[in-house]
């Protein structure tokens, strides 16, 4: 795979990435990448915008945060999704991934973690 790709074949690879390295269930989770902002030439770095939908299918959750789910939104997870991108992209040196999280939850979610702050 050649090292420059169009912006929307980017999108899909990182989602892709996000899915495979996530072992994010899809009944669970809708996973959209939004936007993909490159560094460098080949690329160094990834800002990635994500949309994290739960769904009400794989209610309920303990929580409302992704990296409760995956390790894919936690420091170890984003190394092998950088990992991933490298090796999809045919490049030598590795690239750094910087996830920017947005989430959304059906009005039908359930959660069984409560805080009593």
């Amino acid at each position: 795979m050649p090292s420059k790709h169009s912006h929307a074949a980017l999108i899909r690879m990182v989602e892709a990435g996000i899915r495979e390295v996530g072992d994010l269930p899809s009944n669970r989770f809708y996973i959209l990448v939004r936007d993909v902002k490159v560094s460098g030439s080949p690329p160094t770095s990834m800002q990635v915008s994500v949309l994290v939908r739960f769904l009400p299918s794989g209610s309920p959750y303990c929580c409302g945060e992704p990296g409760c789910y995956s390790s894919v939104f936690r420091t170890e997870g984003i190394e092998e999704l950088g990992d991933y991108l490298r090796r999809k992209m045919n490049l030598k040196h590795s690239v750094t991934v910087e996830l920017k999280p947005s989430v959304e939850y059906y009005d039908d979610i359930a959660f069984t973690a409560h805080s009593d702050s």
